[in-house]
């Protein structure tokens, strides 16, 4: 009913006695069937090393910016989701399985200059 990925396919449960990373696979419109989704099954502890967000900026000197016949010039960049490291293949752990999850997270670079006259 949905993409999968690799992994997940390859860590399914499929038959009784199976120890298996991940639920069986289902057709069902309610996969959480029989409660899974509520129970501890349904949960891991996963560690995440995560760098969301990182700015910088740097103003020129003003004896340089008096020069250039100007009161300050400033420059700025930032960046988002920067770097997460977290032991999960094939996947975001903080996106749910139900979502985007086979999509990596989108990162966000921004630059920016500040001039007053």
């Amino acid at each position: 009913m949905r993409n999968i990925t690799q992994y997940v396919y390859d860590h399914r449960w499929q038959k009784p006695g199976d120890v298996a990373l991940i639920s069986k696979l289902t057709t069902l419109s309610n996969p959480n069937n029989g409660n899974f989704g509520i129970s501890t099954g349904a949960y891991k502890m996963i560690n995440i090393f995560e760098i969301n967000t990182l700015r910088m900026g740097y103003q020129l000197p003003a004896n340089f910016v008096k020069k250039i016949k100007m009161t300050t010039v400033g420059f700025n960049f930032s960046v988002t989701n920067l770097l997460k490291i977290t032991g999960e293949k094939d996947r975001d752990p903080e996106i749910p399985y139900t979502s985007l999850a086979g999509l990596p997270t989108a990162r966000d670079f921004m630059f920016g200059i500040n001039c007053s006259f």
